[in-house]
C-alpha cells in the first residue's frame, strides 16, 4: 500500500490498550493536532477529554476510529464523513453546531476540516471493534496505533 502522508505522531505514550487518568497529544507536520485527557480506556469502552487545535484534512485520506463515539462539543466543528467501500465510500460533508452531540460509528471515517477556537470534545467511546485504519483507494492500512497491535481481540 501506499505510504500514508503527513502521518499522525503520537505524543506522552499515544494511544495504549488500557489507560485511566493518562493525558497525551498528537501533531501533524509538527503542529500540534490534539491533546487528550483520558479518563478511561479499555475494551469495552472509554471516556475522553480533547482539544482540538486544527484540522485534520491535510492527510491525504480519512481515518476511522476502533470503537463507534459520542461527541459533545464546547465549540463547533466541521467534517468530511464517509461511508461504505473504504476504496470508493459516499462521502458528506457535516457542520456539527456548538455544544451538539454527534456519533460517528466504527465503520465509517471522516476528516476534520474546520475547527472553532479552543474546541474542546468529550467523547464517549463504545467497545472496540477492529483497528484503526486510514481508508485508501488501495482499502484500509493500519494507523499503527499501540491499541491496535495485533494480539488485540476485537469483540
Amino acid at each position: 500500500m501506499k505510504s500514508i502522508t503527513p502521518r499522525v505522531v503520537r505524543k506522552g505514550g499515544g494511544m495504549p490498550k488500557t489507560a485511566f487518568f493518562t493525558p497525551y497529544w498528537s501533531e501533524i507536520d509538527g503542529q500540534r493536532f490534539l491533546s487528550r485527557f483520558i479518563i478511561a480506556f479499555t475494551k469495552y469502552g472509554g471516556c475522553h477529554i480533547t482539544r482540538i487545535h486544527m484540522a485534520d484534512n491535510q492527510r491525504e485520506w480519512p481515518h476511522d476510529h476502533s470503537a463507534t463515539f459520542l461527541s459533545w462539543k464546547f465549540g463547533w466543528y466541521a467534517e468530511d464523513v464517509y461511508s461504505g467501500d473504504p476504496a470508493n465510500p459516499v462521502k458528506r460533508h457535516v457542520r456539527h453546531r456548538r455544544f451538539g452531540i454527534h456519533r460517528l460509528r466504527h465503520d465509517e471515517a471522516h476528516s476534520i476540516t474546520e475547527v472553532s477556537p479552543r474546541l474542546i470534545t468529550v467523547l464517549f467511546l463504545g467497545p472496540r471493534r477492529h483497528g484503526s485504519n486510514y481508508w485508501t483507494p488501495n482499502g484500509m492500512e493500519s494507523l499503527g496505533m499501540k491499541m491496535d497491535d495485533q494480539d488485540a481481540e476485537w469483540s
